[in-house]
């Protein structure tokens, strides 16, 4: 076989067929049959002669060729490469059959190959795909950013009200810091001006009644200056019973005492006379105000501002004081505690929690004014004592160290006493309130 039978074959299966062409022998020597001349005279019906060894080459090198550019060809081969295959008549060049020789050996396989139409099929379809893959992953795209712009809207709301909380929580910050600041103020007018501290003349100190304080007191209260209360004393020095005239041939012998001790003026229940000598010479404490009440005319008078626990507690120490309550207009009933305490940080406790629930009675023996009931440290809690008290009236709180007892006054009536086995000492008035617009005002 000649190699431009074979151009387009590699050299394995040039080898192959050369091996064949050994194998069989020289083929050009076998003479012509009588069939080659049957067929060259046209007769019919002539019957076929078996293969000659040429043919039988020819068909098993065909085979081989067929099965070769199987092998060897692209996917995207035309039926009519395969037939033109078959002709083994022209060169090939990578499994493509050119069907000239004539043309160019660097030819591509663009220029020779035919595409098929099921490729245009195919890539149509895959566009097709694409596109409708894009308009898919484009609505989502959309959707995406409607809720990325709902997101914003609800973050930008919600930082909107947050801003406004803030800016109201700013504005009360502010307004408790102008009503520090106006305590702070008051206190330093406090500090700065000159205070009447002495307290109302006693009856051994009578010299001292002409003082303006103490005229000025007599005319705001209109009542003469009296006598102290005695404390616990022996009759034989004080509060002598007025001897009677001696009638006539008979001497009256003076009354023995019947026990050494009298009665103080709180036992036998004595009425006062006069405030004078209960009046509180200090004044309520700024320091010591909870944040529901302001301090006014010179640290007289207590208002309460707002409803919640709060506790206002005396600048001085004092064994008796006297207040004139003032109740508000509204419905509100709460306790309205009144009396001494010796915690000066007592005022503290509700601070924090100003509406929950306050054992103010566990800081000091107190009065609550509005049942007429005691409350105090002792085990007290609203234990009956004596009528509420109305707005108008003044309550007076009175320490009695040499009988270790408190007892509390109603308009100048004695109540009785209250408290007794009191050893503490250095009490101060003290006040615990809840409702808003209550008036508590030193006397």
């Amino acid at each position: 076989m000649s190699s431009d039978q074979t151009g387009g074959l590699d050299s394995q299966t040039t080898s192959q067929m050369d091996h064949l062409a050994q194998t069989l022998g020289d083929v050009d020597d076998v003479p012509h049959s009588t069939y080659d001349d049957s067929i060259l005279a046209g007769e019919d019906n002539v019957e076929l002669p078996p293969a000659s060894p040429q043919e039988h080459l020819d068909n098993i090198i065909n085979s081989e060729l067929n099965e070769e550019l199987e092998e060897q060809a692209d996917p995207f081969t035309l039926p009519s490469v395969a037939s033109s295959v078959e002709s083994n008549d022209q060169p090939s060049y990578g499994g493509y059959l050119i069907e000239n020789e004539s043309i160019d050996k660097n030819a591509t396989v663009e220029d020779s190959t035919a595409i098929p139409g099921g490729f245009y099929r195919d890539l149509h379809s895959s566009a097709a795909f694409l596109h409708h893959t894009l308009e898919q992953e484009e609505k989502n795209l959309i959707e995406l950013k409607k809720v990325h712009e709902q997101s914003i809207k609800v973050v930008t709301k919600h930082f909107t009200t947050l801003e406004k909380k803030i800016s109201a929580q700013l504005s009360a910050i502010d307004r408790q810091a102008e009503h520090i600041r106006e305590q702070e103020r008051r206190a330093d007018t406090l500090l700065t001006t000159q205070y009447d501290q002495q307290a109302p003349p006693s009856p051994v100190r009578q010299q001292h009644e002409s003082s303006p304080a103490s005229k000025k007191r007599a005319i705001s209260y209109n009542e003469p200056t009296q006598t102290r209360v005695p404390t616990t004393r022996s009759e034989s020095q004080d509060h002598q019973p007025p001897s009677k005239k001696p009638s006539k041939g008979r001497p009256v012998k003076p009354k023995t005492p019947t026990r050494v001790v009298v009665p103080t003026t709180y036992e036998k229940g004595d009425d006062l006379n006069s405030i004078a000598e209960y009046l509180y010479p200090g004044r309520w404490d700024v320091a010591r105000c909870g944040q529901f009440a302001t301090i006014s005319n010179e640290g007289r008078v207590v208002k309460t501002t707002g409803n919640g626990w709060n506790v206002v507690i005396g600048r001085e120490p004092a064994d008796r004081f006297s207040v004139k309550i003032s109740f508000p207009t509204t419905k509100q009933k709460n306790s309205v505690a009144i009396g001494f305490t010796q915690e000066t940080a007592f005022w503290k406790v509700p601070v924090q929690n100003p509406h929950s629930i306050f054992m103010f009675n566990e800081h000091g023996w107190f009065l609550n004014v509005r049942r007429g009931a005691l409350c105090s440290k002792l085990g007290h809690d609203n234990d009956p004592y004596c009528a509420p008290f109305k707005t108008g009236d003044v309550l007076t709180v009175v320490l009695d160290r040499a009988a270790n007892s408190i007892s509390f006054y109603k308009n100048r009536k004695h109540m009785g006493i209250a408290y007794t086995n009191v050893l503490e000492t250095d009490l101060f008035p003290a006040m615990a309130t809840y409702d808003r617009g209550l008036k508590i005002a030193l006397q």
